[in-house]
């Protein structure tokens, strides 16, 4: 991932209070994906496999309904099914688009738990063009798991 060192530190506060709030703790998946999607880094095979890995879990958790205590538990699966096939995709440029920013403005934990879902539908949104791609490995997943191993989305 690359990152301000500013924004590195914002978000390790977060992570910090995630941590230490088990209502918090409850998006903490989510968290780390729309911060991993918004930081893709460089082009190279990790970065491909890591942040594929991300937009998966947030297309789970925002369009197939998938609870985001869920998708930190398949992270490992994502990876060993789909790591060889996911490639490079062009990040989106970055206006407009929350930050992490947002989320460390919560005072309480309903708020930030709110906050985080938004700061991730937006980041998932900044990466339209590239949804249908991440659809098609969506339905691979899908298609490739144990019945229940996607309990909570939709048509799995």
């Amino acid at each position: 991932m690359a990152s301000s060192p500013g924004c590195w530190a914002l978000f390790t506060e977060v992570m910090a209070r995630e941590y230490s709030d088990a209502e918090r703790w409850s998006i903490h998946a989510l968290t780390v994906d729309a911060y991993g999607a918004q930081h893709p880094g460089a082009p190279s095979l990790k970065a491909a496999r890591t942040v594929g890995a991300h937009l998966i879990r947030l297309g789970l958790v925002l369009e197939r309904g998938l609870a985001p205590e869920r998708g930190a538990r398949i992270r490992t699966t994502v990876l060993d099914r789909l790591g060889e096939g996911l490639t490079w995709l062009q990040p989106p440029a970055a206006v407009d688009v929350l930050t992490i920013d947002h989320v460390s403005e919560a005072a309480e934990a309903g708020d930030h738990r709110r906050r985080v879902r938004e700061w991730a539908e937006d980041v998932w949104r900044a990466w339209g063009p590239h949804h249908e791609t991440i659809r098609r490995r969506l339905d691979w997943l899908a298609a490739a798991s144990p019945p229940g191993f996607l309990d909570g989305a939709p048509g799995t």
